[in-house]
């Protein structure tokens, strides 16, 4: 097996700096091989911090030049606006996906995309162009509360997503160790008080609009990485990881649920529960996620006749299901090197240093 994913892993790191680089230096990417970068020029901001964080955490970029680095936290910091948003220009208010119970906004993306920014030029200890001072008055405990209590627990991915970039961001800006703790206490008692006790979840418990088991474990994923980086207990873990060993079993699916499955069972190894269990379906599930990699390398997120858009962005970037992205290469490699680190450890690979999909402390709930 140690051959098998060393080989994956030269595959795809073949693919992300190779087949979708743009420019003669290669630092910079397209989405796809399907990516018009004269349409969707913003669209290579992705396609980038999606790539540099895979080569991270394979351990490719461990030999880049600073130059190199340079040249790419210059790249990501072009887009950042004076308020500290890393922000896509090209998303219009009206081509963002609105519904009954369910509204994305220009927020939720700009956060999203905020947090994986923040991610390369953390891990290559750079510095970001402008403070991040839109999110100054969420160090507020009374703010903090407020936000918390807005959260529209219908669509448990949406929010788990907004709480968890929100958090990255207050670890990040919050220098004094004693009201970082305050803060995080607000938020992990929070979790506590509104989790639905039969599913260890949030929102499948909704009182109008409550959400699917699968929903609630998609958006349970993000929350869940406050308490792994405060080395907290979360509660009906039993819960939890009976839904997930379901999950799991039902073999490969979408780049954001299998990577969110096995990053729930991988830190729930610690807990003493079916862990025989866990680690076969573990197991299991890497053979069959290192067959679904394509021919050229990399990923697909599905392979269906469907469409891959952005979050929330409905009338604009899409690009056909079943191409290698830059997107499911990197979240199929972090899916890959947790079941490795937890069952096998035999590589080091670099696991980003903030809250949010690719963040593992290998450490938690170990004394």
């Amino acid at each position: 097996m140690k051959n098998k994913i060393k080989f994956s892993i030269d595959r795809a790191n073949c693919f992300l700096k190779n087949t979708n680089s743009v420019g003669k230096d290669g630092l910079i990417k397209k989405c796809s091989s399907f990516h018009d970068i004269q349409r969707y020029p913003d669209m290579r901001l992705v396609a980038t911090y999606n790539a540099t964080n895979a080569l991270i955490l394979s351990g490719e970029y461990n030999s880049i030049n600073s130059a190199d680095k340079e040249k790419i936290i210059k790249y990501i910091n072009s887009y950042q606006t004076v308020n500290g948003y890393y922000e896509l220009s090209q998303i219009k208010e009206n081509e963002i996906w609105k519904g009954v119970s369910i509204d994305y906004t220009k927020d939720y993306i700009h956060n999203h995309v905020t947090n994986y920014c923040l991610s390369v030029i953390k891990s290559f200890k750079g510095e970001t162009k402008y403070p991040l001072s839109f999110m100054h008055s969420y160090l507020s405990e009374e703010n903090l509360i407020n936000y918390l209590n807005k959260r529209r627990l219908s669509d448990p991915w949406l929010e788990g997503n907004n709480i968890v970039n929100l958090t990255s961001f207050i670890i990040n800006e919050e220098k004094d160790s004693n009201k970082l703790n305050e803060l995080i206490d607000i938020i992990i008692n929070w979790h506590n008080k509104t989790q639905d006790p039969l599913t260890g979840y949030w929102g499948t418990n909704h009182k109008t609009y409550p959400a699917s088991l699968l929903e609630g474990m998609a958006g349970a994923a993000h929350n869940f990485h406050i308490y792994y980086y405060f080395n907290r207990e979360i509660p009906n873990y039993k819960k939890i990881i009976d839904s997930c060993l379901i999950f799991i079993n039902q073999g490969v699916q979408s780049a954001c649920i299998d990577v969110d499955v096995v990053d729930i069972l991988v830190n729930m190894i610690p807990y003493n529960y079916k862990v025989d269990q866990i680690k076969k379906s573990l197991e299991n599930f890497l053979v069959k996620l290192l067959n679904f990699q394509n021919e050229d390398g990399g990923f697909a997120d599905e392979k269906t006749n469907s469409v891959r858009r952005m979050d929330g962005w409905v009338l604009g970037y899409w690009e056909p299901q079943g191409l290698s992205n830059c997107f499911a290469t990197w979240f199929r490699l972090i899916t890959i090197a947790l079941i490795e680190s937890a069952i096998y450890g035999e590589r080091d690979w670099v696991f980003r240093n903030t809250i949010g999909i690719g963040y593992f402390n290998k450490n938690y709930l170990r004394g």
